[in-house]
């Protein structure tokens, strides 16, 4: 089985998209995921996915169960998300978009970040927004230009591999640096989570 971590896009916000937690780990349980464990009430959860064997990567006959989260095939992750898609659909009458990243993934969206977390100075806080889908080419030339003139900017980020880093030396809200912004700029949903969050829950799921 490989580990997941998904992330729900705008869920319990201001009375909008309303979901207990124990209700979304009944949902992803029915979408086919193991062990599911949520954290807080933005809508954060870890869970191992046994997966669905990929005709173009299991032709041979070769069982990759045991390889690891690098060996799923990506149609599995997009089938998966789909599936959880719809299960929550079904369950709470509205959708939600979801950035589903793998353990793999989430370990190296930590590894590498651009500003050093130990770093950070008083009253700095440091965010990531997740795509959850991949922007078209030209859009990520449109954020890599902007993301260099955020240097010179209060508020300033990155662009990484379906990754957004995001370093606020103000209150969040009242930077013009908002998911929704991140969102307009690169044509795809996002979901931004601070980082003790990815943190947490990287953690956790290493733990599964």
């Amino acid at each position: 089985m490989s580990v997941y971590i998904a992330l729900l896009r705008g869920v319990n916000v201001s009375g909008h998209r309303m979901m207990k937690m124990d209700a979304l780990r009944e949902a992803m349980t029915q979408a086919g995921c193991d062990s599911v464990q949520t954290y807080i009430q933005s809508g954060n959860a870890v869970f191992r996915y046994a997966g669905d064997p990929s005709p173009s990567r299991l032709a041979d006959g070769e069982d990759r169960s045991a390889q690891g989260d690098a060996a799923v095939p990506e149609t599995t992750a997009g089938l998966l998300r789909e599936r959880i898609e719809g299960a929550i659909g079904t369950r709470f009458g509205f959708t939600v978009p979801i950035a589903l990243r793998s353990l793999c993934e989430l370990e190296t969206a930590l590894a590498q970040s651009p500003y050093p977390v130990d770093g950070l100075r008083t009253g700095e806080e440091l965010y990531v927004a997740m795509l959850v889908d991949d922007p078209a080419p030209q859009r990520v030339a449109n954020l890599l230009s902007l993301a260099d003139a955020s240097s010179s900017e209060t508020d300033s980020f990155q662009v990484a591999d379906g990754r957004l880093y995001i370093l606020y030396r103000q209150r969040v809200h009242q930077s013009r640096l908002t998911n929704a912004w991140f969102e307009r700029q690169a044509g795809v949903a996002a979901t931004t989570r601070n980082w003790r969050t990815l943190s947490t829950l990287y953690e956790m799921a290493r733990k599964l």
